[in-house]
């Protein structure tokens, strides 16, 4: 059994994490659009479609994991849309396509980070973390120091979100360097 505040700091992460994904492909709704046809892996007639569903459902598990509706429905979507997120990106670059967007990144007009083996294992770890929350919980009621210790795990795994984007976007600066110096 694990402690309730667990699935609950997990829950509310995914929460920021999946309504954070949706405002960035709301508001860069065209650009997300592309980046959905450069992965060639849909017919283009349903890339439009895709690109306004896709959004729904990722505010829809938002709002879904903030107040646990139905939470083994929440968690084992959650994993199935991330699983479609990496073997999107696995096949991609499988095909030698890295130096597309992934179109993940949480800034307007921002295509994200290039595709990379670092973001597949990325996904492979937060499907492990939706699904945490599917293991038996110990009953106990969550007391003010939980919510503290809530937001204090919101804000750590905040600022290593930040620092993880930071490496891989040094890593690519780097490389993009090194390549025109070499």
């Amino acid at each position: 059994m694990i402690d309730p505040l667990i699935p609950r700091i997990i829950a509310v992460g995914f929460s920021l994490l999946w309504f954070g994904a949706a405002w960035h492909k709301f508001a860069a709704r065209q650009s997300f659009r592309r980046v959905l046809e450069d992965y060639r892996l849909l017919p283009v007639m349903s890339v439009n479609i895709l690109a306004l569903l896709v959004p729904v459902a990722e505010a829809s598990l938002a709002g879904a994991w903030l107040f646990a509706l139905a939470p083994a429905v929440v968690s084992v979507a959650t994993s199935a849309l991330l699983a479609v997120y990496a073997t999107a990106i696995a096949i991609n670059l499988l095909r030698g396509r890295a130096y597309i967007g992934c179109g993940c990144g949480f800034s307007p007009g921002a295509d994200g980070p290039p595709l990379s083996w670092t973001l597949v294992f990325r996904n492979l770890l937060l499907i492990a973390m939706a699904l945490v929350t599917l293991l038996p919980q110990a009953q106990r009621p969550l007391g003010l120091a939980d919510y503290a210790l809530l937001v204090l795990a919101l804000l750590l795994t905040a600022l290593l979100h930040s620092a993880m984007t930071q490496l891989l976007r040094n890593r690519i600066a780097l490389g993009a360097w090194s390549d025109v110096h070499d």
